[in-house]
């Protein structure tokens, strides 16, 4: 067995919300750690902890010049998943689904669809299948028209919205001075 330590290229930052802040209390602190030469990104924060790394490439983009070019969905997507039941959207898709197919969807239905108040997908599937089953369209194909819809969870979103917000603006201006003195480092 080799063991090999290397000492990789890091930069960490550190994030605390303030009190006036506008959107005070969505994610206190962060821990922020950049692995340059491994393209790896490692958060702790009050709001989750996250963890992605990227192909490294630095004969074609440096990791932060990677960094400064995500947007938020793509970033949220890397560091997370669509795991949160959505149940206003589920509802709307279900409807939406049956509507879209040609059933004529009667008032009441929409209404009983509306007004459940389900907790998990499960429940949600099962009261809705129960209610088009017994609903004057005569809808046969229940099981592919039931959509249950996930969502983000809100700590993931806060952490992105910090990334995004209030570190990415730090890496964009350092790589735009980086630039403007011929591409050495500030």
């Amino acid at each position: 067995m080799v063991i090999k330590e290397t000492t990789p290229n890091i930069r960490q930052f550190q994030y605390k919300q303030e009190a006036c802040n506008d959107n005070y209390g969505t994610c206190l602190w962060a821990r922020i750690t950049l692995d340059c030469d491994n393209y790896t990104i490692l958060a702790e924060s009050d709001c989750g902890h996250y963890a992605y790394s990227w192909k490294a490439t630095p004969d074609y983009e440096s990791f932060i010049h990677l960094l400064c070019r995500l947007d938020k969905s793509y970033l949220l997507d890397k560091l997370s998943a669509r795991y949160v039941f959505d149940l206003a959207q589920s509802k709307k898709e279900t409807i939406r689904n049956v509507l879209d197919c040609g059933y004529e969807l009667p008032e009441d239905d929409i209404q009983s669809i509306n007004d459940l108040d389900c907790y998990s997908e499960e429940s949600f599937y099962n009261e809705c299948d129960e209610i088009l089953r017994f609903s004057n369209a005569k809808i046969n194909d229940r099981f592919e028209l039931i959509s249950c819809v996930k969502k983000y969870p809100v700590s993931a979103i806060s952490f992105v919205n910090v990334f995004c917000d209030v570190l990415q603006p730090v890496l964009r201006e350092e790589e735009r001075m980086k630039q403007k003195n011929g591409g050495t480092q500030v």
